[in-house]
């Protein structure tokens, strides 16, 4: 007599897994029953990266998801976090990928990260003009996904950040900068963006984008409860000190480092943390 295990139980295993590193493993337990299917499936797609280098100008990385989804919808509805990404700044065109965004159930999506360039170069930035306009309507569209709770956006015009949608609660803005012929909608929110976490890593001009986050892009932060600044040097300190009144209340945990003129991940020297 075959024993048959609960879904509860199988779930637990699949959980183990990393979809990352583990990748032939999910897709090795998806071809053995249709119950592991559905679970592997669940989480091989749970996170899709799209990753775009100078290597991906044979097969874009919007063409191949465009492809899968066409001859697999179902897996459409184990989307729920898209990365995309460039690390060399050349963004090819790729005309596949607003079509298969398109595909996706925007109402599921629950993370979305977008950046261009590498985290470790300090002051390089990516005109939003040198995007493909399919590119820009997918960055877009996926801001402003309407179940939307986590955005990391960096090395692009912080004027994105004022499309996504009203329900982000978790923002974290690396190395953004103004691009004012970028010509990204700042139309009004029908809310404000009433934010638990804040993290500013590396901007440029950290006050002029404090002055955006606080009026122009009508972010409420009266409950934040945790916000991270590593600021660029010392006329970033008021900026810094505006942030924090505007939370001192609700504010759980803040993390300052002075002058840090990189991304890494180490942490300055002379960082402040209160938690």
């Amino acid at each position: 007599m075959a024993v048959v295990l609960p879904p509860e139980i199988l779930g637990h295993i699949v959980s183990f897994p990393d979809p990352i590193v583990d990748q032939p493993v999910l897709r090795n337990l998806s071809l053995s029953n249709t119950t592991l299917r559905h679970l592997s499936q669940e989480r091989l797609f749970l996170h899709i990266h799209l990753l775009y280098s100078k290597e991906s100008t044979k097969t874009q990385p919007g063409e191949r998801l465009f492809s899968l989804l066409t001859r697999s919808p179902h897996l459409a509805f184990y989307i729920k976090r898209i990365t995309i990404k460039n690390p060399d700044h050349q963004w090819s065109p790729d005309p596949h990928l607003l079509p298969a965004i398109q595909q996706i159930n925007l109402h599921q999506i629950e993370a979305v990260e977008l950046g261009s360039g590498p985290h470790h170069v300090h002051g390089l930035f990516t005109p939003w003009a040198t995007l493909s306009r399919d590119m820009q309507r997918a960055m877009i569209a996926l801001c402003r996904s309407p179940s939307l709770t986590h955005l990391t956006v960096y090395r692009l015009p912080y004027a994105l950040v004022s499309a996504c949608s009203p329900s982000i609660k978790h923002l974290n803005v690396r190395c953004l900068w103004s691009d004012r012929g970028s010509q990204i909608s700042l139309r009004p929110r029908p809310r404000p963006l009433a934010l638990r976490s804040l993290e500013l890593y590396g901007v440029e001009t950290l006050s002029p984008t404090v002055n955006d986050i606080i009026q122009a892009m009508n972010i409420d932060l009266s409950s934040l409860e945790h916000l991270v600044v590593r600021a660029d040097g010392t006329r970033d300190y008021a900026a810094t000190q505006k942030l924090f009144e505007q939370c001192s209340s609700t504010l759980r945990s803040f993390h300052f480092s002075p002058g840090l003129g990189h991304l890494g991940k180490s942490r300055s020297p002379n960082a402040f943390c209160i938690h």
